[in-house]
């Protein structure tokens, strides 16, 4: 005698939150980048000469379709970011760090593609290199929370219309 397979339909179209680490930052940009099947294109280069900064930095090439279709999810991974609730700008090294003060990752390599993600998205102005700092400003980013949270449950049935546009 067999057991009928009773498991939870999971969801697989629309939005899902995601956890900000490593394994889904880098599988977005993956999904992101232009390919030669592209049409139409979105570069994003962090750091310019006219911001400051004595070259420009190399410029990653997105499918402008894709980016789009992510967007809500990368603005939901950016949302988890400490300088999302803390701060109003965002630095490079403390785009390591989430919105309970823990460093998510420690690779400069998934930094750097989160944040060619955030500026071809538009979740802050570009960089400006001052003598003190290099910085951007954040633009409005709604905090979010970790799925893996103990406090998402309640959080997510009070914010989940807000995603579900």
């Amino acid at each position: 005698m067999g057991f009928l397979n009773k498991k939870p339909i999971i969801k697989t179209e629309g939005f899902q939150p995601l956890e900000l680490n490593e394994g889904n930052v880098q599988a977005i940009f993956n999904r992101c980048l232009a390919t030669k099947d592209s049409v139409d294109f979105i570069g994003a280069t962090l750091f310019t000469k006219e911001t400051g900064f004595s070259e420009n930095s190399k410029q990653i090439v997105f499918d402008k379709k894709e980016i789009l279709k992510n967007k809500s999810t990368i603005a939901y991974l950016y949302g988890q970011l400490h300088d999302v609730s803390y701060s109003e700008i965002i630095t490079p090294s403390s785009a390591a760090i989430n919105y309970d003060s823990n460093v998510w990752t420690k690779d400069i390599g998934v930094i750097l593609n989160f944040l060619h993600l955030g500026y071809a998205t538009k979740m802050f102005r570009p960089f400006i290199k001052t003598e003190s700092s290099t910085a951007a400003v954040l633009l409005p980013i709604l905090p979010t929370l970790s799925p893996k949270d103990p406090y998402f449950p309640d959080w997510w049935e009070e914010h989940k219309s807000e995603w579900d546009a």
